[in-house]
């Protein structure tokens, strides 16, 4: 939930950023349990405003090796999103919902690299629906892709995005992955960045649909 009563989000628009999330992580679930013939539970566990290194920071090493699968979208809103899993949580992916064992992300292979785009791919495209659909407006994702980093290589690489845009913060969207109900959680980070703050002022303009 988004925390900051400084951050000129009312409490009714927390609130349904907060139940898109809830929205979006039913999508999520129910693709991956559908394409993986498993039942996995996805969950957007917190929604915060917040800088770039602190939305990440708790979550990974600056030294550490971490994948992403980035995608821009574009319509009545634009902006890119990001979604980030630490080292352990690439791993995790990779084994507990394709059963692969890679021990270093230096060792992904393209089909590895291919199962992280389109995991993520589905994460970002279900919160993304469950957003258009409440604001009603639109927001296409381009195709995703999939790069494994520096962290402190990528901080610097989307600080650049967000200075370039006259922006100091974006929305933060914590993300937990189950595979079974005594597994470990697998947890990433997606990120929203809007390509000016007119377009996240445009999105918090719109009355949205409650119903959705």
């Amino acid at each position: 939930m988004i925390n900051d009563k400084s951050d000129g989000i009312s409490q009714s628009e927390r609130k349904l950023l907060n139940d898109i999330s809830k929205i979006g992580a039913k999508g999520a679930a129910l693709v991956l349990s559908k394409m993986l013939g498993i039942d996995i539970e996805v969950s957007f566990q917190k929604i915060v405003l917040a800088n770039l290194e602190n939305a990440l920071d708790a979550d990974m090493s600056h030294e550490e090796l971490v994948s992403f699968v980035f995608s821009k979208f574009h319509g009545d809103i634009n902006g890119t999103a990001a979604i980030f899993f630490s080292k352990q949580s690439t791993i995790e992916i990779l084994k507990a919902l394709y059963n692969r064992d890679v021990g270093s992300l230096t060792e992904m292979g393209e089909m590895d690299f291919s199962i992280v785009k389109e995991t993520g791919n589905i994460i970002i495209c279900s919160f993304l629906t469950a957003l258009c659909n409440a604001y009603e407006v639109t927001a296409l994702p381009t195709v995703p892709d999939v790069a494994v980093d520096q962290f402190n290589a990528i901080v610097d690489s989307f600080s650049l995005v967000l200075y370039e845009s006259e922006q100091e913060k974006l929305i933060s969207v914590k993300t937990q992955l189950i595979t079974a109900p005594d597994s470990e959680k697998i947890f990433g980070t997606m990120l929203l960045f809007f390509d000016s703050s007119a377009d996240f002022n445009k999105l918090l303009s719109v009355k949205p649909n409650y119903s959705a």
